[in-house]
Parts: C-alpha cells; structure tokens; sequence
C-alpha cells in the first residue's frame, strides 16, 4: 500500500492507493478485473473544496505516475451510485462506469475504472460507457 499527496491550484489532496490481489478481486466478484489493478480512495477537504477539479487533477496526476509501472493494467475507484459529483469527477480524470455491485454490504455502488494498457481484455474494453 502507499499513499500520495497532489496539489492542485494551491490545494491539497490526497489519493490513497493500493494494488489489489486476486483473491480480494474473487471476493468481490470481479473476476474481469486483472491483479495488481489499483483501487484509489481519494480524500478531498472541506466541502467548499469540492468542484474545483481538485480531485480529477489528483486522479489525472496519479494515473500519469502508474502508466509508468507496465504491472498495472488499470486503476478502479468505488462509489455510491447516489454520488453524482463524484461520477463528474472522476469521469472528468477518463473513469468510466464498469458496473454496478455491492462491495461488502455498503450498499449499491459503481466500480469506476481508467485503463491504463490497450491490451486489456474485451470485456473491460467493450463494456458500456
């Protein structure tokens, strides 16, 4: 696990990520998914921070430092399908909705994902945007 800080426009915030092994990815059915993806929480300060493309920037900048790292296939992020800011901002970062699920009883929730590669297989490529 490691974390990183990005500021954007003199703003602080911070994008917790972690790769994630098979076994988690089973537990959660997302089979589809390849190991060693990376789930990014990503933590933004007072609400008034909020919509100021703080947190595309954070997800932009984190994505350019994983491309790098040829292991990771993709980055995914969760959030409840009630979130629509958060579905703003990330699609503003090039997530796109993979799915709808339930991760653990937190209730229902969009798995958001960004491809990193182009060789990721079909049914990550062709599922709905």
């Amino acid at each position: 696990m490691s974390r990183s800080t990005t500021g954007a426009d003199g703003e602080l915030s911070a994008a917790a990520r972690y790769q994630v092994d098979r076994e988690t990815l089973d537990s959660l059915r997302l089979h589809d998914i390849p190991e060693n993806s990376v789930d990014a929480d990503i933590l933004i300060g007072e609400l008034g921070d909020i919509g100021k493309g703080t947190g595309p920037a954070a997800l932009i900048a984190l994505a350019d430092l994983l491309r790098k790292d040829p292991r990771v296939a993709l980055i995914g992020l969760t959030t409840s399908i009630h979130n629509l800011h958060a579905h703003r901002g990330f699609a503003k970062a090039g997530f796109r909705i993979s799915r709808q699920y339930d991760p653990n009883g937190l209730g229902q929730c969009h798995l958001m994902i960004l491809l990193l590669r182009s060789d990721e297989p079909t049914v990550l490529r062709d599922a709905p945007r």
